[in-house]
Formats: structure tokens, C-alpha cells, sequence
């Protein structure tokens, strides 16, 4: 078992971007009835594009044996391991039962969790090459002063939406609706900005019960907004998504003062809009097994 976890972290090591999503996707075919591998990937990194992210950079592979006893044999060798730099764990597991319902026990016993950040890292001039990448990037630097400036407009049009928030190198903001898990959004991307109502409470059957309520007022929602909105059930993920947007060229500066002046409409229009339907619908989100009843599918 020892062997053959490092012959497959030596495999995955040498796997690219375009390898990653191709396996990824592959699972999701047989497994998961489908889907898009690069949307999942860059929901999971919250990146606007899979260009944006590294996948796999470097030597990070890690191997993490999980097991409920370990041989001598087996912790020598991830001390050895450990020892020489490359990424290793033990985690025991010990389940129970009581009644009906299972437990399990899962700890970390090396490197023990107080020794961890002694002896688990990246060499520092990983460390150096990995922050470089993040600040040097010309389109996170773009963000961030794009943010700051959106925040300050918001500001100097009396709206207090945002006022809480901080400028991102993200390229999004979210601010409360006054509904738990439901932000107002602001999205700024390479070819458009958008405003949107992400419902990403932690249960997934609440967000598509609260979309269903919302898009079932969708015509009297979108007369107070003043458009046709884009209406994201997104059945295959956990949220859902209602969203306006425009296209822009955002890495070109001299569009900013009208990119700046739409988000700032539209911005005020989206929570005129939502505020008190979203919270209306929240006071009324029925039990866990309500909800579950009210989204299945009826047989004739």
C-alpha cells in the first residue's frame, strides 16, 4: 500500500491543467450524470476563469494514508518522508455506533497537529515564487484597484449596500440582503460586470425553493428592476443565481468610470428589487422535510 501510494503521487505530480479537467470530467460522466468540469473547478477555487488558477503548481502533492492501525513499516516510511520534505499524513479512524446512527473518530497522529508546521511545508523559495504569483498578477492587482474604486462610487452616491465591505482581489463583492446566505453581488469580469441574488444557503433544497418562489413573481421582480433578468436555477449545484449584466471590457481602464456608473444603478435597483420579496419568502421557508417534499416529482 506504501508503494503503491507513491507511485500514484508520482503519477498525479506530473498531470497538467487540461489532464486535471479531462479525469475530472471523465468523473463526472460516469458518476455524476454530467456537467461542466471547468465551471465546478472554478466555482470550487472561486476564480471567474480556469485561467486563472494553478492547479497541481509545483512539488505540493501530498499523500494522506488513512487507516484504523498503521504497521511500523508504514509510519517509518512517512517519517522518512517527512523528513526529506515531501508532504505525507497519518489519520487513524476508529468508527462507532449508537442505535442507528454511525460515528467516526478521525485524528491526526503524524505529524502530530502540534508539530505540523515544523515539519510540513513548501521550501522557501516555493513560498517566494507562489506570493509573487498571487501579487504579481496583473488581473488581481486590476481587481483590487477596480474594487476600490467601484466602493468609493457607492460612497459618493449615498449608497450604504457595500459600506461594510472591503475591496477584493476577487472578482466579486458580496453584501448582506438581510437574508442569511443570500448576498447582494457584484461581479466584475474580463468581458462584462453583472449584479446578482446568489442563494447559497447551506441546504441546497432551501435555495431552490426560495428560487422557485422568486421566479414565480419573476414578472413583478423585473418591473421594479427595470430588465430581463437571467435566471439560474442551477439544478446540478447547491445555489442558484439571478443575475443582470453588461459587457464591458474590464481590463481596459478607460472604461471604469462607465462600468462604475452601471454597477452603481444597477446595484440599487437589484436590492429595491429583492430585498423584500427575499426576505418575505425567507420567514416562510419551510422544514427540511417540507422542502423536500415540495421540490420532488410527482408520479402520475
Amino acid at each position: 500500500m506504501t508503494w503503491q501510494a507513491l507511485k500514484y503521487t508520482a503519477y498525479v505530480s506530473g498531470l497538467n491543467k487540461p489532464q486535471i479537467v479531462e479525469i475530472y470530467q471523465q468523473y463526472l460522466d460516469r458518476y455524476s450524470g454530467g456537467g461542466s468540469a471547468a465551471e465546478r473547478i472554478c466555482e470550487f477555487m472561486e476564480v471567474e476563469e480556469l485561467q486563472e488558477t494553478v492547479l497541481n503548481p509545483g512539488n505540493g502533492q501530498r499523500m494522506m494514508f488513512i487507516a484504523a492501525n498503521f504497521r511500523r513499516e508504514v509510519t517509518a516510511t512517512v517519517l522518512w518522508l517527512l523528513s526529506r520534505g515531501i508532504r505525507a499524513q497519518c489519520f487513524r479512524v476508529v468508527p462507532y455506533s449508537f442505535g442507528d446512527e454511525l460515528f467516526i473518530d478521525l485524528q491526526q497522529i503524524i505529524p502530530t497537529p502540534e508539530a505540523a508546521d515544523y515539519m510540513i511545508g513548501i521550501s522557501s523559495k516555493e513560498v517566494e515564487e507562489t506570493s509573487a504569483q498571487g501579487v504579481q498578477a496583473r488581473r488581481h492587482q486590476l481587481r483590487l484597484q477596480f474594487w476600490v474604486r467601484a466602493l468609493e462610487k457607492l460612497r459618493g452616491d449615498g449608497i450604504t449596500l457595500f459600506a461594510n465591505v472591503s475591496p477584493s482581489r476577487d472578482h466579486w463583492l458580496n453584501a448582506g440582503s438581510g437574508v442569511r446566505g443570500c448576498p447582494f453581488t457584484m461581479a466584475f469580469a474580463r468581458g462584462e460586470v453583472r449584479v446578482e441574488v446568489n442563494l447559497a444557503r447551506p441546504d441546497r433544497d432551501e435555495n431552490k425553493w426560495l428560487f422557485d418562489r422568486l421566479e414565480a413573481d419573476r414578472s413583478a421582480i423585473e418591473a421594479r428592476f427595470g430588465g430581463e433578468m437571467s435566471w439560474s436555477r442551477l439544478d446540478e449545484r447547491k445555489q442558484s443565481r439571478i443575475s443582470y449584466s453588461h459587457p464591458f471590457d474590464g481590463f481596459e481602464a478607460d472604461n471604469w468610470p462607465e462600468m462604475l456608473d452601471w454597477l452603481s444603478e444597477h446595484i440599487r435597483k437589484l436590492e429595491g428589487a429583492f430585498r423584500q420579496p427575499l426576505a418575505q419568502y425567507a420567514r416562510s421557508i419551510p422544514s427540511a422535510d417540507e422542502t423536500a417534499e415540495s421540490l420532488a416529482p410527482v408520479n402520475d
